[in-house]
């Protein structure tokens, strides 16, 4: 049960997202008032047993002719706040698991009663034991050290961070973590991450194919500026989350879930709780009035089913400003057998307001295309320099990668802006250009920048191996 209260502008979802993998027996309770919440998840084309939130009898009305009207969706989902705990419980089928820790309506699993024993697959086991080792971890994860990321990890004590502001672990899709994370029943705390530089924001931001298992969290995510946010996970692609919880205060980015912002791997016997808001961000608060999150995974059988007949690849968002482009009639002549074709109609030239920020991009993926793609406009080191910015005060890069062996400032970009998915025969008319690291935006001038254009099946959701780029120059200009 992921207790979440969610208020703000974009859609968001009590437990996830977006889910294309296995959640069974789960639950999330005070679901928010706005339109645009979801009382369970916003998107799922994967499995989901024995799933509900819990809400007042305001969230379902009834026409005069006797349909009903499920204020925050998922109506399969919904079930009333008087529903009895017994019923609750039943429901989720979690009895001998969970401990109560509250007379009213809350719950949680019992870390060591459910303990996940790691197999050490005779590979040596890094133990964390202080706030000074848990940042070198994520340090050298971040960092890009291969071996780091996919080695195995122990606490091996409570951790408490002293208001300390963290990274993700796993900053990216190019940068995940893909190894093994036992938390050993142990709680890291009084932390906040701040996921403005970062597209997935969480403890962990990209994970793909890990194993995290009996790990509690209690800390602050600053999620609103980042595209796809959790409270444990910004994105967990593959692998597997067991005898797992998290408290947190949470504001949200675009694509938001109490547990995970996206899911295409088994969530079992973990919960969420705490509170989503857009404006400021809420200390952590422990459960109270019910706050119970359980995912268990499904039998062996039906996960074969599924993997057998659902693609393994994660979808990316769909863009939320994408538009249908009129069609003209032009005759689409498909490509040669067992190739694919990106096509691109787009401005060279793109001005944009420096009160805004805001440009015209008039970006269009043609039906004669036969891949939807994903649009960023970076800028490299060498253009920013060429403008006068110091890269070291606008916290572009450190003096260390400056000075590293290797470093090309012509091949070391900063991502200003990515769009979501854009389908075959839709366009985006404009984009917004975010700040620097620093929080300040580009100066009045021209800049050359490289469009990226990363395509991917619209049928399998597989990001192509092979993808676009265009020199495009950026006009920010006074109005």
């Amino acid at each position: 049960m992921a207790d979440i209260h969610a208020n703000f502008g974009s859609e968001s979802a009590g437990f996830v997202y977006e889910n294309s993998g296995e959640v069974d027996s789960s639950l999330t309770v005070r679901v928010g008032s706005k339109k645009t919440n979801r009382g369970f998840f916003v998107r799922n084309s994967g499995s989901l047993e024995n799933c509900g939130y819990v809400a007042g009898k305001r969230a379902v009305s009834t026409e005069r002719d006797g349909t009903k009207i499920y204020k925050f969706g998922n109506p399969d989902q919904y079930i009333s706040s008087d529903t009895p705990d017994e019923e609750i419980l039943k429901k989720l089928r979690i009895d001998g698991i969970w401990k109560a820790i509250d007379d009213d309506r809350a719950f949680e699993p019992d870390l060591m009663a459910n303990h996940v024993a790691i197999p050490e697959e005779n590979r040596a086991v890094v133990e964390i034991d202080s706030p000074e080792a848990l940042e070198e971890v994520m340090e050298k994860i971040n960092s890009g050290d291969r071996k780091a990321a996919s080695a195995s990890y122990r606490l091996v004590s409570d951790i408490n961070m002293k208001g300390s502001k963290l990274q993700p672990i796993g900053i990216s899709e190019s940068l995940p973590f893909s190894g093994v994370f036992d938390g050993n029943g142990m709680t890291i705390s009084n932390f906040t991450i701040n996921g403005a530089s970062y597209d997935v924001a969480g403890f962990f931001g990209y994970t793909r194919n890990a194993r995290v298992v009996n790990l509690s969290l209690d800390y602050i995510l600053k999620g609103a500026k980042s595209i796809v946010a959790g409270g444990m996970a910004g994105e967990i692609s593959g692998g597997e989350f067991e005898n797992c919880r998290v408290l947190l205060g949470m504001s949200p980015g675009r694509c938001a879930g109490g547990f995970a912002g996206k899911n295409s791997g088994h969530i079992r016997n973990c919960y969420a709780g705490g509170k989503m808001n857009n404006g400021a961000v809420l200390l952590p608060w422990f459960l109270t009035g019910g706050a119970l999150l359980l995912a268990l995974l499904v039998s062996g059988t039906a996960i074969f089913v599924v993997k057998m007949t659902r693609s393994p690849y994660v979808p990316t968002v769909i863009d939320p400003n994408q538009v249908p482009v009129i069609d003209d009639g032009e005759k689409v002549e498909p490509p040669p057998a067992g190739t694919s074709r990106i096509s691109l109609e787009l401005n060279q030239d793109i001005y944009v307001a420096a009160s805004s920020m805001v440009g015209q991009m008039d970006y269009i993926n043609p039906r004669r295309s036969t891949q939807d793609v994903v649009i960023r406009l970076c800028v490299t080191d060498a253009e920013l320099t060429k403008r006068g910015y110091d890269l070291v005060a606008c916290q572009v890069r450190t003096q260390e990668e400056l000075n590293a062996e290797g470093y090309d400032p012509t091949k070391s970009y900063t991502e200003l802006y990515r769009s979501g998915r854009l389908q075959i025969g839709y366009k985006l008319s404009v984009c917004k250009l975010s700040a620097l690291p620093d929080g300040k935006n580009l100066k009045v001038g021209d800049y050359d920048m490289v469009m990226l254009i990363d395509a991917y099946d619209p049928e399998t959701n597989e990001k192509a191996i092979v993808n676009a780029q265009a020199v495009t120059t950026i006009h920010i200009v006074d109005q």
